[in-house]
């Protein structure tokens, strides 16, 4: 995942801020999604979002979010901020592996 925010400020809108991130296919090596978050500065908590896109074929619809959105702000408000980051699924390949064993 790599995160890059827009520098300039976005006519009309005094305190938002556009992320855009790039996240590479877990499950093919070739494509590329791109994920567009606003954020607004002067609101705390989920309304501080206020709009958001994704590339791939479920962020194109217009009611809800894909997963890559949510792993954006998931990374941002609270894996970052962490001193030490646990991948979710980092234990089941210790769990695969036991099984693959016996």
């Amino acid at each position: 995942m790599e995160i890059y925010r827009h520098p300039a400020a976005i006519e009309g809108r005094n305190n938002n801020i556009l992320i855009r991130c790039r996240i590479h296919s877990r499950h093919v090596t070739t494509k590329i999604y791109y994920t567009y978050t606003m954020f607004d500065e002067s609101v705390n908590g989920i309304n501080a979002i206020t709009e958001y896109y994704c590339s791939c074929y479920h962020g194109k619809r217009t009611l809800g979010s894909c997963a890559h959105i949510i792993s954006v702000v998931y990374y941002l408000g609270w894996a970052r901020h962490r001193d030490h980051f646990d991948h979710p699924a980092l234990g089941m390949d210790y769990v695969l592996r036991d099984i693959e064993i016996q």
